[in-house]
């Protein structure tokens, strides 16, 4: 493997409302701005978190998902939540000129200034959905069709289990890696070889206001060895 620089984003950081779309509390009720329709529970600070522990920064997002969802393209069905789908285009437009270009953009510049890069898109997930247990811990996101992402999952994934035997980890689950996401987004842009794009879903049923220390020192070291420019399977 090559060496790569290692960025980390967050599109799910906050449930944070810009003042002049205050009518949105009223609007969907007090009670899901602390919930996973909001924002990913623990995603910001598993962020920082390895970010400072791999020497590297972390990109996150500045507004709820229920504002607009930095991690759906423009034109993706859910990147509004209905009341902002009900406002009119001038409105929304302004929102995405505001909000979710800007993300993008910052995410898109510093990418450029890395390459080769590996980007991590840190999320989390609820612990269960429409009844079923989700049972991995972590998962592991990426498109098996490019040849690089699939070597450094594969990679990735066992020396995390060389690490934690333990952890429950699956790639691809509980969702797909190549379905609409800002790793997706650019991977329509820069070449395999420049960029490789994961997203890291870690399970919400694990946060108590901070992760386990041995997942972000095993998630940490593994990500140091793989984008070391000595890195190579053992």
């Amino acid at each position: 493997m090559t060496g790569r620089s290692l960025l980390f984003t967050c599109e799910h950081a906050t449930n944070a409302i810009p003042e002049e779309l205050a009518f949105l509390r009223e609007a969907l009720g007090a009670d899901i701005w602390e919930t996973h329709r909001a924002y990913d529970i623990g995603a910001i600070e598993a962020g920082r978190e390895l970010a400072s522990r791999c020497g590297s920064s972390v990109i996150a997002s500045t507004v709820s998902r229920l504002v607009v969802d930095t991690n759906r393209s423009e034109h993706h069905p859910k990147v509004f939540s209905e009341p902002i789908r009900a406002l009119s285009r001038a409105q929304r437009e302004s929102i995405l000129a505001f909000f979710h270009r800007p993300h993008r953009e910052m995410v898109a510049t510093s990418l450029r200034g890395r390459m080769p890069v590996l980007h991590v898109a840190v999320h989390s997930f609820t612990p269960s959905l429409d009844g079923d247990e989700r049972t991995m811990d972590v998962g592991l996101l990426y498109d098996p069709a490019r040849g690089p992402e699939r070597e450094l999952a594969a990679e990735w994934k066992r020396r995390l289990n060389a690490r934690l035997p333990a952890l429950r980890l699956r790639r691809n689950a509980p969702y797909r890696g190549a379905a609409d996401g800002l790793p997706t987004a650019f991977r329509r842009v820069f070449l395999p070889d420049d960029y490789a794009g994961f997203e890291l879903e870690l399970n919400q049923r694990a946060f108590d206001g901070a992760w386990p220390p041995e997942w972000l020192d095993a998630l940490a070291e593994t990500l140091r060895e793989l984008t070391s420019p000595t890195s190579a399977a053992d």
